[in-house]
């Protein structure tokens, strides 16, 4: 069975958990890695705070519920009048305790455990010491039997008494199991095997242990009339009826004991589990007096088994069992939620079984779509808790019986939509066709909208020949690259057109040793230290823009596409900070080569234009062949116009001269040692980033604050950075300054996040297992992370689909640490020179915001859906429609900053 870990998609919280468990716990049993920190009732909460509601009572031990008032404050009282009375010492409580079994349960005598094991190791014990005093057994010979498939515990004489168990452990104790001496096997609710057993060796069996309901193989009730018939088989051989009602008493099946359903009454009977509610560990064995009599002082018996606490809880647990009738609201409920179940024609659902509060669903299983653990995984994600038992094909239902019906039915319907949808999370219904996919259209926004169509945070599609596993949440996104799955997540698939075009470059190609120094350098050049470079280059061009506005512009009485004004902003800040010189006309042949081989780039890195990715056999065809040719053809000149960019930056060095910029700083790493191909793959991704994404994303962000709900905006941001600098010709001139105006940076957050350009983002492959839920993402997988659909989570933001960056000044955003947004792409291959881009961002959202007051064109108004901005079909990246706006000079001292900024040419 795989670890916790790797059956569950994990936050860092519980994966802090896991790795105190993983590092330093033995053992134990955790199909589902809920950490919880809290529960109330039928209500727990998990180190997040993420509620669920408990459909398995912790296995049947909290039937009163979670902390049920009652039996806290009883224990409570008792604990602070004495924690711990040894079973040397007399403790009233515990006299008492045994007197109100006897009086709810009819038994003489009673002796207390700490665990049901161990009340299980005791019943042993008790019969055998019958079976040898009073039955007259030859000493060693006494066998205990019990029935296939039972469970009764994982201590060394319990893991014998189930023969499957006892095979794998081997049998700690002799003389017990299912397999009779004379070697006939006993099934579980087949009297005739019983029958014949007791026939043949009924003169050496002591006694014969089964649970009313078997609970781990399955809630398997057996046949109508099974257990009289075997209370008077056993009378008849003169053998101990065992009931082992560990699971199935206090009222969970729907009478105090479920056995004494039937009308019958056991020889000895096992408690445990909820005997104190849940609150303390307690359990034990009664009897009447005449069998628990053969016992001797210290032959039984353990340390804690009359501690005062655990004995005023289950005296409290039996008040509430009795009083608020818990056997008769078992057996409602029950009869509800079955009701509740089979009314929604559950898929993949055999047969229901059980009695009361102890139920089951049996499945059809259908590996590896559907399986009890898959839909057990998904049920947790969904918020209700619940296991797979037996061979995995019944999911166990179990909830407290004092769970409220509106819980109980909130949980049935949570049960219902996890068995529609486990099987649809393989394959989106309806997306095959011949090739799968989205069928051509924009796929993140499909893929968003099959995300909340069948509430699949994560599903697979299939690409061709390929599977492609896409993350549409936030909380799976962050719980993916936060935890141990990050570094499986680290690189990308070998895409053969890119690699037959453009070549693979550094935030494109698969990781490898020589990727990850080529990362590092690049993260270093543009670190915030490095930034000497930036700064004059910056200034040059947002004031070179800010004059272009106001001329073209004529003072904000002729409206204007700030787009191209934004594309050369970018473009020349790529070229100024990478190679150290500027463009400044936008008719410049390297500057439209630059553009167009963007665009180009950004098509070849679309998947819906890429399909010879993921069909091979399609790369032969005349189109594929002649776009591969044709981007050939444009790579050539690109890598022409970078040699000579470097040639020239060489040439400068060589005279003395020290350009500030990426590639000077590359050629300086001499921890790094990168060759001149390696330099120019570092210097082709730091020209193409900014191209269109910068450009895409203060493009929509300028529409939003056009609006006249985004002129507020304006005005308060205005206000912020005055309440910061004092006056406005002070903070124009630290626009580049560190960042001081939350607000402000509020903004050019919210820009990113809500006009998410690189919607599909570049695709990862898995470099190992990754898994989620109970699947298994192989190692060479697709994922991709729906970077629109993760930032306009409405589960995340709460308005996801509102532009207000008030939302980073808030709770959770303000305090949140890492991911935000997923603007630059999640996780390890994250865009190495965001923080530049914020940098540049942010000062210029200042210098516009000081300067102008820019409201929209009505004939030409900014698409402002965060969504549908730009149509992005053609490529990676969306670009906005075309819109206009007016720029007009928010005061004279705002025109004399722009005119003054705009005049000289200020070098790098």
């Amino acid at each position: 069975m795989p670890s916790a870990k790797q059956s569950f998609v994990l936050s860092a919280a519980t994966q802090e958990v896991l790795k105190d468990y993983d590092e330093h716990v033995a053992g134990g049993f955790a199909p589902l890695p809920v950490a919880i920190a809290k529960a109330k009732n039928a209500d727990v909460w998990d180190v997040d705070g993420k509620q669920y509601v408990d459909f398995l009572s912790m296995y049947s031990v909290v039937n009163m519920g979670h902390g049920h008032p009652r039996i806290v404050s009883a224990a409570i009282d008792a604990m602070k009048e004495a924690a711990c009375v040894n079973i040397a010492f007399h403790n009233p409580l515990y006299g008492r305790l045994a007197k109100r079994l006897y009086e709810v349960f009819g038994y003489d005598k009673f002796v207390g455990m700490t665990s049901g094991s161990e009340a299980v190791d005791a019943a042993v014990k008790i019969a055998r010491k019958w079976a040898y005093c009073v039955k007259g057994i030859r000493d060693g010979s006494c066998h205990i039997l019990t029935a296939t498939a039972c469970y009764h515990g994982v201590s060394l004489s319990t893991v014998s008494l189930a023969s499957k168990k006892a095979d794998h452990f081997s049998q700690y104790l002799p003389n017990v199991g299912s397999t009779a001496p004379s070697g006939t096997l006993v099934r579980y609710g087949v009297i005739e095997d019983l029958r014949k057993a007791l026939t043949e060796d009924g003169t050496k069996i002591g006694a014969f242990m089964i649970e009313p309901i078997q609970g781990s193989a399955g809630i398997i009730v057996p046949p109508k009339g099974y257990i009289t018939e075997v209370a008077a088989l056993c009378k008849e051989h003169n053998v101990l009826f065992i009931a082992d009602e560990i699971q199935t008493g206090f009222g969970r099946a729907g009478s105090n004991l479920c056995h004494q359903r039937d009308g019958v009454k056991a020889d000895l009977v096992v408690l445990g589990k909820a005997l104190s509610g849940g609150l303390y560990p307690m359990s034990g064995v009664m009897g009447p007096a005449r069998i628990m009599d053969v016992i001797s002082p210290y032959e039984i018996g353990t340390t804690m088994a009359n501690n005062p606490p655990g004995c005023a809880a289950a005296l409290a647990a039996l008040d509430v069992l009795v009083e608020e009738k818990l056997s008769d609201r078992a057996n409602y409920l029950g009869g509800l939620l079955l009701e509740k179940l089979r009314s929604f024609d559950l898929p993949h659902v055999i047969e229901f079984s059980g009695s009361g509060l102890f139920t089951a669903v049996v499945i059809e299983q259908k590996p590896p779509k559907v399986t009890g653990r898959r839909i057990t995984a998904l049920l947790a994600q969904r918020g209700v808790l619940a296991s797979a038992t037996g061979l995995g094909n019944r999911i166990r239902f179990c909830p407290p019986l004092t769970i409220s019906e509106e819980d109980l039915l909130r949980g049935a319907d949570i049960i219902a939509t996890a068995f529609a949808d486990v099987e649809d999370m393989d394959d989106i219904p309806g997306h095959l066709g011949l090739l799968g996919g989205t069928q051509g259209q924009h796929d993140a926004t499909i893929w968003t909208r099959w995300a909340k169509t069948y509430n699949a945070p994560v599903f697979q599609l299939r690409y061709g020949t390929r599977r492609v596993v896409v993350v549409n949440t936030m909380s799976v996104a962050r719980s993916l690259i936060a935890g141990p799955n990050a570094a499986a997540l680290s690189s990308r698939p070998h895409e053969p057109i890119m690699s037959q075009t453009f070549g693979l470059g550094v935030g494109t190609q698969p990781m490898c040793d020589r990727l990850k120094r080529m990362r590092t350098a690049a993260m270093k050049s543009v670190a915030r230290p490095t930034w000497s470079f930036l700064d004059p280059a910056a200034h040059y061009q947002t004031s070179l823009m800010e004059a272009d506005l106001k001329t073209q512009g004529r003072d904000g009485t002729i409206s204007l596409d700030p787009f191209p004004l934004l594309q050369r902003l970018t473009m020349n800040l790529s070229f100024q900070i990478t190679y150290g010189i500027q463009i400044d006309s936008t008719e410049e042949a390297r500057y439209q080569g630059i553009l167009k081989q963007a665009a180009n780039v950004s098509r070849m890195q679309s998947v819906t234009k890429t399909w010879a990715n993921f069909i091979p056999i399609l790369m032969w065809t005349p189109q594929v062949r002649r776009d591969i040719k044709r981007a050939r053809a444009g790579q050539a000149m690109r890598v022409a116009y970078q040699r000579d960019l470097f040639d020239q930056l060489v040439r400068e060095r060589s005279f003395g001269k020290r350009p500030a910029c990426i590639a000077a700083s590359l050629l300086d790493d001499g921890e790094a040692k990168l060759n001149q191909d390696e330099i120019d793959a570092i210097c082709r991704a730091m020209l193409q980033g900014g191209v269109e994404t910068i450009a895409g994303t203060l493009a929509g962000g300028l529409g939003s604050l056009s609006t006249q709900a985004g002129q507020k905006i304006q005005e308060a941001a205005y206000n912020a950075i005055l309440e910061v600098y004092g006056d406005a010709d002070t903070a124009w001139k630290e626009a580049f300054a560190p960042e001081r105006v939350p607000y402000l940076s509020a903004i050019y957050k919210e820009c990113l996040r809500f006009y998410t350009v690189s919607a599909g983002g570049l695709p990862h492959e898995t470099m190992r297992d990754v898994h989620y839920a109970d699947m298994v993402i192989p190692e060479k997988t697709i994922i991709y992370f729906n970077n629109e659909g993760i930032n306009h989570d409405d589960a995340f933001y709460g308005d996801g689909n509102v532009f207000r960056p008030e939302r980073w000044l808030e709770e959770p955003l303000v305090s949140i640490k890492g991911l935000g947004h997923v603007a630059y792409g999640p996780g390890p291959r994250i865009c190495p020179a965001m923080h530049l881009s914020n940098h540049v961002m942010y000062a210029l959202l200042m210098r516009l915001i000081l300067d102008f007051r820019f409201t929209a064109d009505e004939k030409a108004p900014p698409v402002t859906d965060g969504v549908h901005f730009g149509p992005g079909l053609e490529g990676l990246n969306k670009t906005p429609y075309p819109f206009r706006l007016y720029f007009t000079p928010r005061d004279d001292d705002a025109a004399k900053r722009i005119s003054r900024g705009g005049l000289g040419k200020t070098q790098a």
